[in-house]
């Protein structure tokens, strides 16, 4: 897990990922969902605008990326010493004895004591994802009987002892796809895969998607992000044949 990370947000090389510079792994790659969708929009008024990020860390194939629960967007330091202004006199500077004695120069603030000035007068803002209108449950048939629940997506919707097969991946897609068992109605199309050490396992037992008859049972959470739904897988168990272990 990674709290309150200070950071902007910048492309990749290739462009594709939205990323974070990390201490150790060089590079966090930011992966789909509705909170990095509210904070592209925040991007695209302020390219170089600062963030706070918070959330869980996965490694997929020697890469690192990072699933945000939370994003505040850090509200820009502004000055409050009112501009200094300069009026012409005609009159000319006397200078007068004054009994008073001199007001004592402050002890200049530290850094430390700058910082936390600023980040008092400049709270950050959070960024909160568009709420959807909630769909429904179930959906009749042809027949008028209520078929099963189909997976949704958003914020808290999982999916709980699914059997999917992997797909074959070919290499210009950028993302792994799962296809859901015994769904003959095609309410449950293919569904995009997070990178994750799940996918990675996955991919190993099924030899990335050939193996014929590898069948897995998955738990994990939907994620929506730009219209497109995508599976963080957290349970992976292949499903073994009759008669064998």
């Amino acid at each position: 897990m990674i709290i309150d990370r200070v950071a902007s947000i910048a492309k990749d090389p290739a462009g594709k990922w939205n990323t974070i510079k990390d201490p150790r792994a060089g590079l966090l790659y930011l992966l789909p969902c509705e909170s990095l969708e509210a904070v592209e929009k925040e991007l695209a008024e302020d390219p170089e605008a600062m963030f706070k990020l918070s959330g869980e860390v996965h490694r997929y194939r020697g890469g690192y990326y990072m699933l945000l629960h939370r994003a505040l967007l850090m509200a820009k330091p502004t000055s409050s010493a009112p501009a200094v202004t300069t009026r012409p006199t005609s009159k000319p500077a006397t200078t007068t004895a004054t009994s008073k004695p001199a007001a004592t120069r402050p002890a200049e603030a530290s850094a430390d004591d700058v910082a936390t000035e600023l980040l008092r007068k400049t709270p950050s803002r959070p960024i909160v994802p568009t709420i959807k209108p909630k769909l429904p449950e179930t959906e009749p048939s042809t027949s008028g009987v209520p078929l099963g629940k189909p997976l949704r997506s958003g914020t808290g919707k999982n999916a709980v002892h699914r059997l999917v097969r992997l797909l074959q991946r070919e290499k210009e897609q950028k993302w792994s796809r799962v296809a859901f068992e015994a769904d003959n109605t095609l309410r449950e199309p293919p569904m995009r895969i997070l990178p994750n050490r799940q996918l990675e396992k996955m991919e190993i037992l099924s030899n990335n998607g050939k193996a014929f008859g590898a069948v897995f049972h998955i738990s994990g959470e939907v994620y929506r992000y730009k219209g497109k739904d995508y599976l963080l897988m957290r349970t992976v168990i292949k499903k073994c044949k009759l008669g064998q272990l």
